[in-house]
C-alpha cells in the first residue's frame, strides 16, 4: 500500500545535506518563484546539535509530515528578568554558508518552547527569532514566503562581550557530489 506522502516525496530534488545540523536534508519541492519557495526538511538522525536563534528574511509556515519538532520561539523584552538572557542581534550578510556576521544591538531574550507532530502546523512571522530540534525521521513541508527583508538575524550570547556561537563547519551545506568516497 502506498504511503500517502509518495507523490509529494515523489517531486523533491535539489538536496542540500546537513542543512546547519548533521542528518537534515533540505530538498526543494518545484521550482522557487518570487512569491515564494516549498521546501521538505527530512532529519535522519535525533537531532543533538543547537541551532543557534535566527530570524529569517521571509514568514513560513510549516507542514510535519511524520516525527516531532520541538520549536523555540525567541521573545524580546524590555528588561531583565530570572527566564530572560542578554544576546547581540547580529546581522547575516552573505550567501549559504559564506555569511558576514555584524552586531545590531543588544536585548533581552526569553523563550517559549512548542512541540509538534504529525499532521500540525507551525508558523513563524520574519521578525521572529527562533530555534528548532527535530527527532529521528521527521519530515516538515516548509512554505517560505517572498523576501521581506533583505537579511536575517541570530542571536548570541552576551557574557562580557559577544560569544560567537554561530559557526559554519566544513560538513554544512554539502550538496550531492562534494563528498569524496
Amino acid at each position: 500500500m502506498p504511503n500517502k506522502y509518495d507523490v509529494l516525496l515523489s517531486l523533491k530534488h535539489s538536496p542540500i545535506y546537513n542543512y546547519i545540523i548533521p542528518g537534515v536534508t533540505s530538498w526543494l519541492i518545484g521550482e522557487p518563484s518570487k512569491k515564494g519557495l516549498v521546501r521538505l526538511f527530512e532529519c535522519s538522525r535525533n537531532h543533538q546539535e543547537t541551532v543557534v536563534p535566527h530570524n529569517h528574511k521571509f514568514d513560513f509556515q510549516c507542514l510535519v509530515l511524520g516525527g516531532r519538532v520541538q520549536h523555540r520561539v525567541f521573545e524580546e523584552y524590555a528588561v531583565t528578568g530570572d527566564d530572560r538572557d542578554f544576546y547581540h542581534i547580529c546581522k547575516l550578510g552573505g550567501v549559504l554558508g559564506e555569511y558576514q556576521i555584524e552586531p545590531v544591538r543588544t536585548g533581552y531574550f526569553g523563550y517559549i518552547d512548542s512541540v509538534y507532530k504529525e499532521g500540525d502546523w507551525y508558523y513563524l512571522d520574519s521578525q521572529e527569532f527562533h530555534s528548532i530540534t527535530f527527532s529521528k525521521n521527521t519530515k516538515v513541508l516548509f512554505f517560505e514566503g517572498p523576501n521581506i527583508s533583505e537579511n536575517s538575524c541570530i542571536l548570541q550570547p552576551h557574557v562580557d562581550g559577544i560569544v560567537p556561537t554561530f559557526q559554519v563547519r566544513p560538513w554544512m551545506f554539502r550538496r550531492p557530489g562534494d563528498y569524496q568516497e
